[in-house]
């Protein structure tokens, strides 16, 4: 994976998958707070909410919900037919053994979309264990998505900042 020497204090974009807005572990919890401090302290260009399901949006805290629905970013329209290779290549390499999705792994392979397509993105953060952080080195490798937790994100980002 890439280090994130390569990333300068102004290129920091993060693009946040829905179901780690309000992770269900308290180390990422508290990485995600720290994330929307250093947000609004300027530190962070750019902090964006991919789409989520209505069942993960009624997971986020009240309290947390306007900031949501202020950074959410829908998904990019298709407009080639390179397009539409990528995201059935997206679909193969997220889910290799399903032939029919379900809503909430369409939105999976539509956020790696978008986090490929939206090149200035420097982390995709997520808590997907099970369809996307453990595909972390190949969706890095195929597309240079850089799949973290919010813990490992703000690790990043704080070295970053350190060295800045």
């Amino acid at each position: 994976m890439n280090a994130s020497t390569d990333i300068t204090i102004d290129e920091i974009f993060i693009l946040v998958d829905s179901c780690a807005i309000y992770p269900p572990q308290t180390h990422d919890k508290r990485a995600m707070e720290q994330l929307r401090a250093l947000e609004s302290e300027e530190k962070i260009n750019k902090l964006e909410i991919s789409e989520g399901t209505e069942e993960e949006m009624k997971k986020v805290p009240s309290l947390l919900r306007n900031w949501v629905r202020d950074r959410i970013v829908s998904g990019d329209a298709i407009s080639t037919y390179d397009e539409v290779l990528k995201i059935k290549e997206i679909k193969y390499t997220l889910f290799p053994q399903k032939s029919k999705l379900t809503a909430s792994d369409k939105i999976d392979v539509r956020n790696v979309f978008n986090a490929w397509k939206n090149k200035e993105f420097s982390f995709f953060v997520t808590c997907d264990k099970k369809h996307i952080l453990s595909k972390a080195d190949i969706l890095w490798e195929m597309y240079r998505v850089k799949v973290v937790t919010p813990v490992e994100c703000l690790k990043e980002i704080t070295n970053i900042i350190q060295g800045y």
